[in-house]
């Protein structure tokens, strides 16, 4: 095989090497962008979802978490402080377990799933997240996704 030959056939190769890597490289930015955590506000769920959940908050949590949940300071807080701080930057699942386990008060688990993540839209309502087309999740595949973050200033 002449030099010459030699020399095409390692610029072929190396031809369908470079464009395997870019096209590796633009698959990898796509899959990076869509599976890019959703946050609080983005849009997770429904206003209508928020309204149910009002309606069970006012019925199973307002008792301890009425006032705080109005920006009071009567009973651990359950926007604002909470939200910013405690849980910012971890997956809506922490603190959606933590209040399915645990809420109401010794009884953790009392209520559907579905209910508590109405209670949930509820509160994320209130921290001032905007509703959006869909439903809030409950299974923790659906909640690991959705990132807390503060809320803007």
């Amino acid at each position: 095989m002449s030099s010459k030959t030699g020399l095409k056939a390692m610029l072929g190769s190396a031809m369908v090497v470079l464009s395997a890597c870019a096209m590796t490289g633009a698959a990898l930015a796509q899959d990076a962008e869509a599976s890019a955590e959703r946050t609080i506000f983005d849009g997770v769920f429904t206003q209508e979802q928020a309204d149910r959940g009002a309606g069970v908050f006012s019925q199973n949590c307002a008792v301890c978490h009425g006032n705080a949940a109005r920006g009071g300071s009567d009973a651990p807080g359950l926007v604002g402080h909470t939200l910013n701080n405690k849980y910012a930057d971890q997956p809506l699942q922490t603190y959606f377990h933590i209040m399915q386990t645990t809420m109401p008060l010794g009884r953790g688990n009392s209520l559907p799933p579905q209910t508590y993540a109405d209670i949930m839209a509820h509160i994320l309502s209130l921290h001032g997240a905007p509703a959006g087309e869909e439903e809030l999740p409950f299974d923790e595949e659906g909640l690991s996704a959705i990132q807390i973050v503060r809320a803007p200033q």
